[in-house]
């Protein structure tokens, strides 16, 4: 879980429309420079139900996702962002 949790702060926090991610494990709070609820909606229309908290985006994956499943939605969330 902490392996994951680092993996996706690191490829997140890289994206220039990323402010900054915050989080412990896989609880991760993303907060963006860009439109919120639009970024939300692209996600689900690409598959990757992510949910909102205040002001930042809120992934909850379950602690045992297989890596390949959480890298593909990490790909996903990171295409989304740079729309």
């Amino acid at each position: 879980v902490t392996e994951k949790g680092r993996y996706i702060k690191a490829e997140l926090e890289s994206l220039a429309d990323v402010e900054a991610v915050t989080g412990m494990g896989l609880m991760v709070g993303v907060k963006l420079k860009k439109d919120l609820a639009k970024t939300v909606e692209r996600c689900r229309e690409k598959g990757v139900l992510v949910l909102t908290a205040h002001d930042k985006l809120r992934l909850l994956p379950p602690l045992n996702i297989p890596f390949p499943v959480l890298k593909q939605a990490i790909d996903t969330i990171k295409e989304v962002i740079e729309e």
